[in-house]
């Protein structure tokens, strides 16, 4: 314990004043400290020398009288740093002492005297030393919290790179008293970093080969890797990192890592053996790494989520061509297994729609302009269709498929299928007019809806895959087909659909009519329209005047 005797300068600057006492204190070669500013003494500084060596060599009491009227006393102060002192105090006054008892009760009052003094001042001393570590440790606690409340915020967040690395092991070597902070990532090298104090790391110290041959040597058996730190506060006292440099170091390194990977190593290296890590810095240190992990997990799980979301953006943008954009959020939501099972049967709804006269006008047109009114017929039937939740199963060259109800349940797919149908033929009034405009071509339609029971799913290879449905109700759709030629633009739905959308549609039975395979019959109804509306009726009326298939819809 090194006493800090100029905290007591006062105390004895005051007892001087007012007594005839003058304290120094004398390490083993010279005058360190004395209370005496004003008064005039007679030299006797090789004297009290002299004397404050004989206390320090002999660790008690020492006394002389050198002349009338001056008494030297002397005590030795201890200290840990190995330089020992002395408290000597002498008597400028003109007191004698006659007699020997007088002598011996005068010395042994000077000496509790002066052992009291000493005992005072150690007490005091070590009062101060304590307040003194104590409020180190708590600036250095708070020089830990500032640093990590500075950090953390930075490596919780989604994005963390090779420069904000940097910039934190660059804060952790100036807050932590450090020669070298480093980061090892074997496998993301980008952000490796090694910071030194140029001021106190050794010339022949290479820091990036140094730490490199550092972490190598950490044993794989180490006790504290269970705690995930590795530590060396005295490399002499270590026979494998001695090896290592020649020169005295204490070595930190702390496991980089989340709950399920291994990053690498952050650690710090000092040349500096007067102190050693505190429990503190590792737990800090500890701290730093785990919220560095945490943030490289992050990092990378968003990076891969920015991947799967543009890769979902791509799939989203391609499968919307085919099915309205519902249909795809479902799929994806529930996952490709679930979504579209193989060899699934579904209660379904099928649109069939066809061109009327498209023989006669693939024959009458160049291909181009066939495409070019096809293109427009397609664009507007689609948009109808994938409106009301359908997909679009199949182009058949002068006609469209359509399906309802899959892959995406719906509430009632029949009803969806009728109303499509129904904005088809509204939608189909500019076509016809482009068309007629352009080619002079009128453009007619027949549109056939059935609901029931098929097999619905991927059907094909793993090279070429196609979602279709497949089963009764398809082929019993486009027969029904047939008999919609009887009536251009209209809208024929089966027994099965019109018991489906009966509340909502108006309808009339054509009776039961003969399908033309193996004496299959089904009741055939027309759709006239919404309860709200009846203009399909009157349009479809109107059409149906026509005979030669020149009116418009």
């Amino acid at each position: 314990m090194t006493i800090n005797f100029r905290a007591f300068a006062d105390f004895f600057s005051r007892f001087s004043g007012v007594s005839p006492w003058v304290f120094e204190i004398w390490d083993r070669e010279d005058r360190v400290f004395s209370s005496c500013n004003e008064k005039t003494m007679p030299d006797f500084s090789d004297r009290i020398g002299a004397l404050s060596l004989r206390v320090i060599e002999q660790a008690g009491f020492q006394y002389e009288m050198p002349e009338a009227g001056i008494s030297l006393y002397g005590v030795p102060l201890p200290d840990e740093a190995e330089f020992p002192l002395a408290l000597v105090g002498y008597r400028h006054d003109d007191l004698r002492i006659s007699g020997e008892s007088e002598r011996a009760e005068d010395l042994r009052r000077v000496e509790d005297f002066l052992i009291s003094l000493q005992r005072l001042l150690v007490e005091r001393t070590q009062i101060q030393k304590e307040s003194e570590k104590m409020a180190e440790e708590l600036i250095r606690q708070m020089e830990d919290l500032y640093l990590y409340a500075h950090i953390s915020p930075r490596v919780k967040g989604l994005t963390f790179s090779g420069a904000m690395l940097r910039k934190l092991i660059r804060e952790l070597l100036e807050t932590m008293r450090s020669d070298i902070a480093f980061a090892i990532l074997p496998d993301q090298k980008e952000y490796n970093a090694f910071l030194v104090n140029e001021q106190s790391i050794p010339p022949a110290i290479h820091p990036e080969t140094f730490i490199h041959s550092l972490i190598k040597a950490i044993p794989a058996e180490s006790p504290s890797l269970r705690e995930d730190y590795f530590i060396v506060n005295d490399s002499s006292q270590n026979p494998v990192y001695q090896k290592l440099f020649t020169g005295p170091f204490r070595f930190l390194a702390v496991r980089i890592a989340s709950s399920e990977t291994f990053f690498g190593w952050l650690g710090l290296v000092s040349f500096n053996l007067r102190e050693i890590f505190r429990r503190s810095e590792l737990e800090l240190l500890k701290s730093v790494a785990s919220s560095t992990g945490i943030a490289l997990d992050n990092s990378r799980l968003y990076a891969e989520s920015l991947k799967l979301a543009k890769k979902e953006r791509f799939i989203r943008n391609i499968f919307q061509k085919y099915v309205p954009a519902e249909v795809v959020n479902e799929i994806l939501e529930r996952g490709e297994r679930d979504a579209i099972p193989l060899g699934e049967k579904r209660l379904l709804t099928l649109l069939n729609a066809d061109i009327r006269g498209y023989s006669r006008m693939s024959k009458t047109l160049p291909a181009e302009d066939v495409v070019s009114i096809l293109n427009h017929f397609f664009l507007a039937m689609g948009n109808a269709i994938l409106g009301h939740g359908g997909i679009l199963d199949k182009y058949l060259g002068d006609g469209i498929l359509a399906i309802f109800g899959a892959p995406a349940a719906r509430e009632n797919p029949a009803l969806d299928a009728t109303l499509a149908a129904i904005d088809m033929l509204k939608d189909l009034i500019p076509v016809d007019h482009f068309a007629r405009q352009r080619y002079g071509i009128p453009l007619n339609i027949g549109i056939s809806i059935h609901t029931g029971e098929a097999v619905v799913g991927n059907i094909g290879f793993d090279r070429k895959m196609e979602y279709t449905v497949i089963g009764d109700v398809v082929n019993d759709t486009f027969r029904l087909q047939d008999i919609a030629r009887e009536k251009p633009n209209a809208i024929l739905i089966s027994k099965a659909t019109e018991r489906e959308v009966g509340r909502f549609i108006r309808t009339r039975s054509l009776g039961v009519r003969s399908l033309g395979a193996q004496e299959s019959e089904m009741e055939v109804y027309e759709v006239l329209g919404t309860e709200e509306s009846s203009g399909i009726t009157a349009l479809a009326a109107e059409d149906h005047d026509d005979p030669a298939g020149t009116g418009r819809l």
